[in-house]
């Protein structure tokens, strides 16, 4: 246990929660109060309510529930100044209300002095106060009201030894008419203050009832600060009569910096207008008593009581420690009209108004004097519905009647508008009472069951049948694939334990994935473990001895040829082994190809042809390279089962990803949805949870009602059943308690979260905090860095303690097959309900730990936790989640966040990453704005702004919106710094978009320009970049020999040596992309023996480098080459062998190219229909895209399929719309044919001049751009459309003679033999 806090330390501490006019009373005599009690002294009264608090709220009420905690941060800050302040001039701060409090100056030397001396703070808190900043664009400033005269303390309530101090009198009523004529910055003194001081009073007159608003004070009383009085021990209980229960038992834990955490809340006002300074004790007392009754019998806290001269207001909050309920709005709406049916025929009319949201909920205040309390919208909202009452009806905000709806019926009324809030709100009555049959009663702490070993799966016998028949498909030879679908706690995991014990009764091999996902996932994640347990490594220690030689050794006797490539397992192994000659020349998608090959063959010679079953689970967080290596593994390894767990795939925020939609699609998937236990599974799972034999009939009826057949919530229900002490476990039986009562009366949460919550808050306070602690580090932790960042110093030794008190609870367990000490949350919930409960100041100081801890416990191998110092060091800086008065990060530490996302996001595009790499650079160039402006940070936001763009191409492809914005954005800096080495990357991005989009009048300008700045460095790298550029602009602008010169010079400029890895910097290899363009432009002058030729040594370069983005470039120009030259065999080939590489998720374009010309294909064979329909398909994925790059070469194939299928009306629509926009961008290259194609369609529908007209255009153009293969096709339709024309005839007689010796002779026979027929 934690050490306890000495008694006077623990006074000291409970003392600051109770004003000194309190603690006074208490050091005289400890005796804690028996009955309601009032003292009356005479006092000066300082009431000071903050003046943009609204305004505050609701501009960072949009941030959530970050927002949230900053309006307490704010307003923490600021009334710690304002007590500071009050308690130097000897003010006692006696009630807190929100946004406002109350100081008093009891008149021990006269009123006079009191009043002075209230007046002085008063002056003194406005001139350090006034127009204070807060958060951007807002701030704070306070209108204080003083008066003077008689008050009365009293004491009422004394329910459970629980008291509420209010205060009463004229003078309360008075302060609030003072403030309330005050403007912000200003002190406004009632009539009596201003008789008492008389001329030593300076100011001026403000309204007509003898109210001032005071300037100056003459002879002023030199302050006499505050001094609390030291108590006895035997204060001890009296002082807890005024404390609240969530502070008393954190104090006693030594964990008073831990108070405060954002939780759901249901926020009741009410207010009693006839209660007032007049009210007799004995009446106050009645109201109180059943005020405490009725809110302590639905589990609710009040939170302030209230009284001015609109009578008396109480704060009544519902989900506060230490319990929390789903139904927490339920029991607001309940309270509501308890409150209402007792004290209406009391005389009391009340007004009451209900709101429904997060809230902060912590101390507000000073070390010296503070306030547990509420804050947040949801306060100021519930308290303005409660004043928009005319006391008929109770208010409801929107929230509080969704949360209701089904245990009250419910009356819309009509919106209002009301302060603080720039739009109506809605508003709801409750027009009934509790539904019949709704009502339950509340649960209580009490120990919770122990949790053994691995729970039995109960039921699931379909599923069951279904995973063990596809098993012995695996064992027959044949590989299948299923996905597991549900919702947490559903039994996903508990169903794929069983299938592994079956698989390894049957002998199969089981490779089992990481059974979670962690908060940064690095690449291969989901295969760590996987490829951990082949080579003997245990994840979670240092492995000890020299991991990386053993690693290395046992490759060599799995694949003794990849002994070289041993590098590239630092990808999916937890170890650094270094790049050695055969891979530091791998980068990007080239390194994440190559890695995956690796493992497959790994793979392929662990099984050796065994049956064997791969669990993935957790597959809607699955990192891309994960997906990659699978679609690999479904490939190659055979016979295998794969089994992908899987939460909801329709869920609004964690929806499933493509390639787990893609696998579902497929028609072999078995896809099985879990549904909820039956009432037989569901007592037959609580048994076993319970370890008993049977259930009392009633139990299983109540929990299978409340569950509906959920797993984890039915057995959550029945240790909330067993702690609150209604069931009791006998010898083997499980007995209802005689005081149980009807069991459809009892009320329990309704859903998940508020039942971990309900069961967090009734932990101890220190397990409380292991468990919160621990949801920083993730759902996987280990005990040693629990230990190492713990806040609590003297409760680090009995962590292992607490931990097994945890798992005795069912809350966490020590994570199977790995190190020892290695614990994980049980259900993924509740590690993201602990979380949550914590402010984000503590997340930001506890992420910090982390990093901290990570950067020095691992200094040497620091690129091993890249991915995981980002995302702590992310979560420590993020604008989102800082608060008022905790400062700023400084420029060090978010230069520190920005460097390892910036890191983390490189290793990611290395490791072929691309979805990773975007959400890296992304966080780095949020954080980075935050970053004072210099040029060395423009630089390096430019050099992110590349990152991103090119992890975009990786994911979205080229032709990407977000892929110009980036690269654009990029050049604007670049034009800041002026003379950069980041401008040539930019520009190439830049060209690439513009080219992919087809925007040719855009891009040409980019291509100069890079050629220019190139020129200008000598540099060979950016010369040989930008001749393949301007190369390819060339080519499809038609202008073929000079595109064939740059194109030529491109190549020559590369240097194998040291170029392999500029596939990875721009795109696609230079070279390999160079001989692909130069192919087709080669092709088009009529050269088809080189262009041949060029496109082969293209496609093979392509594959000794092993990068995917090159290789399937050079597939894709090699199948539409092959096309243009009508070789059937040869296009389909390369197409085919650019779907094989479909699993690259960013080559979907280049996909719908090559289904593009398998269609062709398919027509070529004689299905023309069927070509027709895939060719269709492909266009609008294409267009749909925004690929223009080629696609008036793939409008003229679907144009010639359309000719033979006799649809020339949709060929020609077609070609003119190929035609325009040919025009349009400048893509002239493939216009002639285009024109051709036009003209056949013209003739065959008798438009003979048309038809010629086309032709001769198509001629000039031709022969302008030098494409002679062009040329030399309409030679040939001249003579197939005018056969008998003898000028037609001659025409291409001269094309024939004229391009002798310029073509490949083998292309001049056919036109020469048809002129010479």
């Amino acid at each position: 246990m934690s050490p306890a806090l000495t008694l006077p330390e623990l006074h000291k501490a409970l003392a600051s929660y109770i004003p000194a006019i309190v603690t006074r009373r208490l050091s005289g005599d400890p005796t804690p109060l028996r009955h309601p009690q009032s003292e009356v002294v005479s006092a000066a009264v300082l009431f000071a309510d903050v003046s943009g608090y609204t305004a505050l709220t609701e501009a960072l009420a949009r941030q959530g529930p970050a927002g949230v905690e900053k309006v307490a941060a704010g307003l923490n800050g600021y009334f710690g100044r304002l007590i500071d302040i009050t308690e130097a001039h000897g003010g006692d701060v006696v009630k807190f209300a929100g946004d406002a409090l109350t100081a008093v100056w009891v008149a021990d030397d006269g009123l006079a002095d009191a009043a002075a001396a209230a007046v002085a703070c008063g002056l003194a808190i406005q001139a350090a106060l006034h127009a204070c900043p807060i958060d951007d664009g807002v701030e704070l400033s306070l209108r204080i009201g003083v008066s003077a005269g008689r008050i009365a303390l009293i004491h009422v309530g004394g329910l459970g030894g629980r008291w509420e101090l209010v205060l009463a009198g004229r003078a309360i009523e008075a302060v609030r008419l003072a403030e309330g004529l005050a403007r912000p910055g200003e002190v406004v003194t009632g009539p009596r203050v201003a008789a008492l001081l008389g001329e030593r009073l300076s100011g001026e007159a403000r309204g007509d009832a003898g109210h001032r608003r005071a300037l100056a004070l003459a002879r002023p009383v030199a302050p006499q600060p505050l001094v609390r009085p030291a108590l006895a021990d035997a204060a001890d209980e009296a002082l807890r009569g005024y404390v609240p229960l969530a502070v008393t038992t954190r104090l006693a834990a030594g964990q008073s910096s831990f108070l405060a955490e954002l939780r759901r809340v249901s926020v009741l006002f009410v207010n009693l207008p006839e209660l007032g300074h007049a009210t007799p004790l004995a009446r106050a007392q009645e109201v109180m008593l059943a005020l405490q009754q009725i809110v302590g019998a639905c589990e609710g806290t009040i939170g302030h009581v209230g009284v001015d001269h609109h009578g008396a207001t109480v704060l009544v909050a519902f989900g506060l420690p230490p319990l929390a309920h789903e139904d927490d709005a339920v029991r607001a709406v309940e309270a509501a009209q308890q409150i209402r049916g007792a004290l209406g025929p009391l005389g009391w009319r009340t007004r009451c108004g209900i709101a429904s949201g997060r809230a902060f909920c912590g101390t507000v205040g000073s070390a010296e004097r503070c306030e547990y309390t509420v804050l947040g919208d949801v306060v100021n909202l519930a308290a303005r519905l409660m004043q928009a009452g005319d006391g008929a009806a109770i208010l409801s905000d929107h929230f509080t009647f969704v949360a209701a709806r089904t245990q009250f019926l419910f009356e819309a009324l009509p919106p209002i508008s009301v302060k603080g809030k720039s739009h109506a709100i809605p508003l709801y009555t409750p027009a009934s009472a509790r539904l019949p049959g709704r009502g339950q009663q509340r649960a209580h702490s009490g120990p919770l069951p122990a949790a053994g070993g691995r729970p039995a799966l109960v039921g699931r016998m379909r599923e069951r049948v279904v995973l063990v028949s596809r098993l012995h498909e695996v064992l027959r030879g044949k590989s299948t694939t299923i996905v597991v679908e549900g919702e947490a706690g559903l039994g996903k995991s508990r169903l794929a334990d069983d299938l592994l014990d079956q698989a390894e009764s049957a002998g199969a091999a089981r490779l089992v994935g990481a059974r979670e996902v962690s908060e940064a996932p690095e690449a291969y994640h989901a295969w760590v473990p996987i490829f951990a347990q082949i080579f003997g490594l245990s994840l979670g220690t240092d492995n000890a001895g020299d991991p990386a030689r053993r690693v290395v050794a046992r490759l060599k006797d799995l694949v003794p040829a990849a002994a070289a490539r041993a590098p590239l397992l630092s990808a999916a192994l937890p170890i650094d082994i270094p790049d050695n000659d055969r891979t530091a020349g791998l980068q990007g998608r080239a390194r994440a190809e190559q890695t995956r090959v690796l493992l497959v063959q790994i793979l392929l010679a662990h099984l050796k042809g065994h049956p064997a079953v791969l669990l993935l689970e957790d597959a809607q967080r699955l990192d891309s390279a994960s997906w990659a290596l699978l679609a690999d593994v479904r490939e190659e390894v055979h016979p295998l089962l794969v089994v992908l767990v899987s939460g909801p795939l329709d869920s609004d925020t964690l929806p499933a990803p493509p390639e787990l939609r893609e696998i579902l699609a497929e028609p072999g998937t078995h896809h099985l949805q879990l549904q909820p236990l039956s009432l037989a599974e569901t007592e037959n799972l609580v048994c076993r949870r319970l370890g008993v034999t049977r259930l009392p009939p009633e139990v299983t009826s109540f929990i299978y009602e409340k569950a509906e057949g959920h797993p984890f919530f039915s057995e959550e229900l029945a240790s909330a059943l067993r702690d609150a002490g209604i069931i009791t476990i006998w010898d083997g039986e499980c007995l209802l308690s005689h005081e149980a009562g009807d069991l459809r009366s009892v009320k329990f949460p309704d859903n998940l979260e508020a039942v971990i919550t309900s069961r967090i808050d009734r932990l101890p306070q220190q397990h409380q905090l292991v468990l919160k602690v621990a949801s920083v580090l993730g759902r996987v932790f280990s005990l040693g860095l629990l230990r190492a960042i713990y806040p609590l110093e003297a409760d680090k030794a009995q962590l292992p303690e607490y931990l097994a008190a945890l798992e005795r609870r069912g809350l966490v367990q020590p994570k199977p097959g790995a190190a020892e000490g290695t614990y994980l949350f049980k259900h993924a919930i509740t590690q993201d309900v602990a979380y949550n409960l914590l402010p984000f100041a503590q997340r930001q100081q506890l992420h910090q730990a982390v990093a901290e801890h990570f950067e020095g416990a691992h200094r040497s191998k620091l690129e091993l936790y890249y991915p995981l110092l980002a995302h702590h060091w992310y979560r420590v800086v993020a604008a989102s989640a800082l608060v008022p008065g905790g400062g700023r990060p400084s420029p060090e530490l978010i230069g520190r966040a920005v460097l390892y996302l910036q890191k983390a996001g490189d290793q990611a595009i290395r490791n072929d990453a691309g979805q990773e790499a975007v959400g890296h650079y992304s966080h780095a160039l949020e954080l980075q704005r935050q970053l004072p402006e210099s040029a060395e940070r423009i630089e390096q936001e430019i050099g992110l702004q590349i990152g991103l763009g090119n992890a975009i191409i990786a994911t979205k492809g080229f032709a990407s919106d977000e892929v110009e914005q980036t690269f654009a954005r990029a050049r604007e800096l670049c034009r800041e710094v002026g003379e950069t080495r980041h401008l040539f990357p930019v520009l190439f991005g830049l060209w690439q978009h513009h080219v992919v989009r087809a925007q040719f009048g855009v891009s040409r300008g980019i291509a100069e320009q890079m050629l220019i700045f190139a020129e200008k460095r000598r540099q060979r790298v950016p010369l040989l970049v930008s001749h393949r550029a301007l190369g390819t602009q060339l080519f499809h602008e038609g202008d073929l020999p000079r595109s064939r010169a740059h194109l030529e010079r491109a190549i020559v400029l590369y240097a194998p040596d040291f170029d392999r890895h500029l596939g990875h910097l721009y795109i696609h290899d230079p070279r390999v992309a160079g001989l692909a363009i130069l192919s087709l432009t080669l092709c088009v002058l009529g050269r088809t023996g080189e262009a041949l030729e060029r496109s082969r040594v293209s496609v093979a370069l392509a594959r000794e480098l092993g990068h995917g983005f090159t290789t399937t470039f050079a597939l894709g120009i090699a199948a539409i080459l092959r096309q243009v030259l009508r070789d059937v065999d040869g296009a389909r080939a390369h197409a085919d062998a650019v779907i094989q590489l479909r699993a690259e998720a960013s080559l979907g374009t280049w996909h719908s190219f090559a289904e593009a010309i398998r269609a062709w294909a398919m027509a070529e064979l004689g299905q023309v229909e069927e070509g027709l329909d895939l060719l269709r398909q492909a266009l609008i994925e294409l267009q749909a895209a925004g690929m223009g790059m080629f696609l008036p070469w793939a409008f003229s194939v679907f144009a010639d399929l359309c000719k033979r299928a006799g649809k020339h009306d949709e060929a020609l629509v077609v070609l003119d719309e190929a035609l325009g926009s040919s025009t349009i961008s400048g893509a002239r290259w493939w216009a002639p044919e285009l024109m051709r194609l036009r003209a056949e369609i013209a003739h065959a529908g008798g438009s003979v001049d048309e038809a010629r007209a086309l032709l001769d255009e198509a001629l000039a153009l031709a022969r302008e751009q030098g494409a002679r293969a062009l040329e030399l096709r309409l030679g040939g339709t001249l003579v197939a459309l005018f056969p008998g024309d003898p000028a037609q005839r001659a025409r291409a007689a001269e094309i024939v003679a004229r391009l002798t010796g310029e073509v490949d002779p083998g292309e001049l026979a056919a036109l020469a033999a048809a002129c010479s027929a």
